[in-house]
């Protein structure tokens, strides 16, 4: 963090100063707002005429009530005379149906029609098909005849329903409405005129009012400066803290960095190294091995590794063999494998001894040293278990040899290629780790 940028610790005297003098201010215009309270509060008085105003609420409510009550009364007549009446109207068009359509009030005047016809028809003045007709006129008259008897019904029943409906219509009355109603308007009118005597009353405490509001309003103005300033003196606070803690995070940061760097380019040596090993042939050991002990049970075999030349009775001490099976870096081309026995070793006691222990086919038995049986347990090849066993043993040997040489070349390709690979992830690692840490670097917002 530059010097320009440096932010410096908020006075906090400088803040008591200005709070006390926003408080001084706030308390004046708390007073005001109290005078302005107390006289508002005088002028309305005691609670008496809001107990009145409650009580000509409450009759209101009851005036209504009866009101609904009344008219729903009314209502309920007026229902009933119109269902009557929607009845009348109904059995009105039953009549009209019922009617003959020729036009006969009774069943005299039907009569009548029907026996002039008949004597029409009889008289032999028609023609066939006016005589056809004539008789299915007649014909229709009878069949009319019947209808009056449901007319004469109809009608009986249509003048019992207006006698119903006159006697209904005396009994509407709308006296106990109209007074409701009455009682009702009274108690509004009440109300109005207190509603206009609080009206006047506070036209006269506008001026209170509005007294008060402005202080109310300054006093709003006061506290937000009040917050204003105590905003202003914590941010600036907290970002001095900030600025601590960001400088301590810097300093913790750049020290993780430098471990961060040495243990990449650990990583990375470590790699390297792994690569240079890597690229040595894979099967060294293995080959210098086998061929030792194919030295050890065939005396005239002459192999490609150094150690074969060494003799058999020292095939232990050529390669080290002690520890379980495990992947070994190989040895060079050029390199050769000592014996703890070699011509420039003093070979110990037990070495000695070791020399003296060798194969005696005569007697079919075969003695061999602990060296030996770990190097053919290493190679995975069972132990000769007599003289007879030794052939098997060097056969087993030699298709081992064979084995490593055909197959050194590819798989200490396939080291080389695992351990490149592995070193160009560990580098590909390291650059976005570095690309990642230099944009959050330029995310970081300026202090």
């Amino acid at each position: 963090m530059s010097a320009e940028q440096k932010i410096v610790r908020p006075d906090r005297a400088e803040f008591d100063k200005t709070i006390e003098e926003l408080k001084k201010q706030l308390e004046q215009q708390r007073a005001i707002q109290n005078k302005a309270k107390a006289t508002i509060d005088a002028t309305q008085g005691d609670k008496g005429p809001d107990a009145e105003w409650n009580k000509l609420i409450e009759e209101v409510k009851e005036a209504r009530k009866v009101r609904e009550a009344a008219h729903a009364k009314l209502q309920s007549k007026l229902k009933e005379i119109k269902a009557v009446e929607s009845s009348v109207q109904k059995k009105l068009k039953d009549i009209q149906a019922l009617r003959p359509k020729n036009g006969a009030k009774n069943e005299q005047e039907l009569d009548a029609q029907i026996q002039r016809l008949e004597r029409e028809a009889d008289s032999g003045n028609f023609s066939l098909v006016e005589e056809k007709k004539v008789l299915k006129e007649i014909t229709s008259l009878k069949n009319s005849r019947r209808s009056f008897a449901a007319v004469t019904k109809l009608q009986a029943d249509i003048d019992a329903d207006r006698a119903k409906i006159a006697e209904l219509r005396k009994s509407v009355d709308d006296s106990e409405l109209k007074a409701a109603q009455t009682k009702l308007n009274g108690i509004n009118k009440q109300l109005d005129e207190r509603k206009a005597s609080r009206q006047s009353q506070r036209s006269q405490l506008d001026s209170v009012w509005t007294e008060r509001k402005a202080a109310m309003t300054e006093i709003k103005k006061i506290n937000a400066a009040m917050d204003k300033a105590r905003e202003e003196f914590n941010t600036k606070q907290a970002a001095f803290r900030q600025q601590a803690i960001d400088r301590k995070k810097a300093r913790e940061q750049e020290e993780k960095d430098r471990k961060v760097a040495a243990e990449k380019a650990k990583k990375l040596a470590t790699a390297e190294a792994k690569l240079e090993s890597a690229k040595l042939p894979a099967f060294a050991e293995q080959i210098a091995k086998a061929e030792a002990l194919l030295a050890f049970f065939d005396p005239s075999f002459k192999g490609s590794s150094a150690a074969s030349s060494n003799g058999s009775a020292q095939t232990s001490g050529l390669v080290s063999t002690r520890a379980a099976p495990r992947q070994v870096e190989a040895v060079p081309d050029n390199a050769q494998v000592l014996s703890k026995c070699g011509p420039d070793v003093m070979p110990s006691r037990k070495e000695r001894k070791r020399k003296t222990i060798s194969p005696k086919p005569d007697e079919g038995k075969l003695r061999l040293d602990v060296g030996i049986i770990g190097d053919l347990a290493a190679l995975n090849i069972a132990l000769p278990g007599g003289s007879d066993d030794v052939e098997n043993t060097k056969k087993s040997l030699l298709e081992k040899i064979e084995y490593y040489k055909e197959n050194d070349k590819r798989v200490t390709k396939e080291r080389v290629e695992r351990a490149e690979a592995e070193l160009a992830k560990i580098k590909a690692s390291s650059t976005e780790e570095t690309e990642e840490t230099a944009e959050e670097t330029a995310e970081e917002p300026t202090q």
